[in-house]
């Protein structure tokens, strides 16, 4: 602890101090535009910090995020000539079903026509692929006119997968249009999907903790 100063009891006090209620009084300034904003972001960040540690702790275990021990990798490959297809109806290529008690997520897909030379321009529209998931097409994938990947070299689905429920059927459709050039002998559309299923109690147990 520093030395305090004090004054010896038999000396006077100074007349500054003695007359403290004499002194100037300083006015208080009201708040600017820049104190304002920047308490403002003071506030923000003071609440970004509260969510991010509020944020759940068992996101990135996840298991369809982490493949978890007990989980059943998947690959599902289909493939059909372009001669086999008729033309402006949609066919499925590939399908399959997550088995009951059991969830999923296909982190991975294959849209391919792997035939160079048989008359396919990628965003013409002369083939097109849908993803189904149950009752509906996934995100961004109900009307795909690019190809996606290949089996040497999967298409990343952004973000963390399409996740499939217990039950649910994923089925990839094509639809070669009408009057499509695409064919030749030997032309074949691939479709693939890649992932794994996981006990469904998993994610109760993930819901029940977050």
């Amino acid at each position: 602890m520093g030395f305090i100063p004090t004054l010896p009891a038999n000396q006077p006090v100074p007349s500054t101090l003695a007359n403290a209620s004499q002194l100037p009084r300083i006015p208080i300034q009201p708040p600017n535009a820049a104190s304002v904003y920047l308490r403002s972001v003071e506030d923000s960040l003071r609440k970004y910090v509260k969510k991010l540690r509020n944020r759940p702790r068992n996101l990135d275990t996840s298991p369809w995020i982490i493949q978890p021990p007990s989980a059943q990798a998947f690959q599902k490959i289909g493939n059909k000539a372009v001669s086999a297809f008729t033309q402006g109806v949609d066919t499925a290529v590939l399908q399959f079903r997550c088995p009951n008690g059991w969830d999923g997520v296909l982190n991975r897909i294959v849209l391919d026509f792997p035939s160079p030379g048989s008359g396919f321009i990628g965003g013409s529209g002369s083939i097109v692929w849908r993803v189904r998931v149950g009752n509906a097409y996934a995100i961004d994938l109900g009307n795909v006119l690019f190809t996606y990947g290949n089996l040497a070299d999967p298409f990343t689905v952004p973000g963390v997968g399409i996740r499939v429920q217990s039950g649910q059927y994923v089925t990839m459709y094509v639809n070669v249009a009408v009057g499509s050039p695409v064919g030749g002998n030997g032309a074949q559309i691939v479709c693939a999907g890649f992932g794994w299923f996981y006990p469904r109690i998993l994610r109760e147990s993930v819901l029940a903790r977050s």
